[in-house]
């Protein structure tokens, strides 16, 4: 196979990047946790010149400034110098590209699985979803390996016999696990509280989503998938396959 100049480059970039990231892990986790950290969405990850579009030649240059070799950078986000985590924001604007608050609707293929008790046994029974959800992309929490992080919020679905409704959820990606995304939500169903816990494959996304969340009613934690399927815990299974609505820009 012959790779491009330009995937050369990129494959390069990348193989910097991860030595960099090894060489340098204290020094960047010291530097994240002291920094204050905001929740208004910064500018695209990586785009330099404001064009709305992250280029190879724009995270050759991050990474090194990074590495010392070119201080003269006007970028405004990534900080100068960047870190590992702006870094990594970078890489997946290139990849993915760069982020926007997305209104996301629910198609046929979405439904909730209840598991709830009916006399001695537990009896699951699946209705269809309906409704729609935002995305709105937001700065990773200061933890190591977080590639993209998005808050989940205006989450209305509606089914036969359930509504739920949320307004505090997050979905990431880990450097970790590129092929899948994590997500939480806290919802009420039916106006009973639910923290449900989840995730999907990545592939899709942004251009889809497919995720699988499943959790118990007023828990500590969230339930397992695998229990409330199978009929041994009372709880949600919620499936959600969604398709984007609208996009607005985060730039101002």
């Amino acid at each position: 196979m012959i790779l491009s100049t330009s995937t050369r480059r990129l494959y390069g970039c990348l193989g910097t990047l991860l030595f960099y990231c090894a060489a340098s892990g204290m020094r960047a986790d010291a530097a994240t946790a002291s920094a204050p950290r905001s929740v208004e969405p910064p500018s695209c990850f990586g785009d330099c010149d404001g064009d709305g579009i992250v280029t190879i030649d724009e995270v050759v240059t991050l990474v090194s400034t990074a590495l010392g070799n070119n201080l003269q950078l006007t970028c405004p986000w990534p900080p100068n110098p960047p870190h590992v985590a702006e870094i990594l924001g970078a890489v997946n604007s290139l990849l993915f590209g760069c982020p926007n608050t997305t209104a996301y609707e629910l198609t046929d293929q979405s439904q909730i699985a209840i598991s709830q008790r009916s006399g001695e046994q537990l009896a699951i029974a699946s209705e269809p979803l309906t409704g729609t959800f935002t995305l709105v992309p937001a700065e990773p929490p200061p933890v190591r390996n977080t590639l993209f992080y998005y808050y989940i919020s205006q989450l209305d679905f509606h089914g036969t016999t359930v509504n739920i409704h949320s307004d505090y959820g997050n979905m990431s990606t880990s450097t970790l696990e590129l092929d899948s995304i994590s997500a939480y939500v806290v919802t009420t169903i039916n106006g009973t509280g639910a923290q449900m816990f989840g995730g999907g494959p990545a592939a899709p996304f942004p251009a889809s989503i497919e995720l699988e969340l499943c959790g118990v009613p007023d828990p500590p934690h969230g339930g397992s998938c695998e229990a409330i399927r199978s009929g041994q815990e009372e709880g949600y299974i919620v499936t959600i396959v969604a398709a984007p609505v609208s996009a607005t820009s985060r730039r101002p």
